[in-house]
């Protein structure tokens, strides 16, 4: 899985608050996303979101990466938006 599905994976279970919600949105399944979570994390050697069996929360580390992947993915969009619309020379 590439590095920006993974951050959309990550943003959407920060922002639903549920891992199933997040998979629901990203029209997948749990288990999929669950286990991109804890790819990241593993690659970033740092846990992002602290799980008990009743809610998540982010960390320090997980908050600050939150927003930098929320503007990291919103540049994308734009610079894909900006790049479709383009005329063609």
């Amino acid at each position: 899985m590439d590095v920006f599905q993974t951050m959309r994976f990550f943003v959407a279970v920060a922002q639903s608050g549920s891992f199933t919600a997040a998979a629901n949105m990203l029209d997948t399944t749990t288990t999929n996303v669950s286990k991109a979570v804890s790819s990241l994390e593993t690659r970033l050697r740092t846990r992002l979101i602290n799980r008990t069996t009743r809610r998540l929360a982010l960390t320090e580390a997980g908050t600050r990466y939150l927003l930098r992947c929320e503007r990291i993915l919103e540049e994308l969009r734009e610079a894909e938006e900006e790049a479709g619309t383009a005329q063609i020379t």
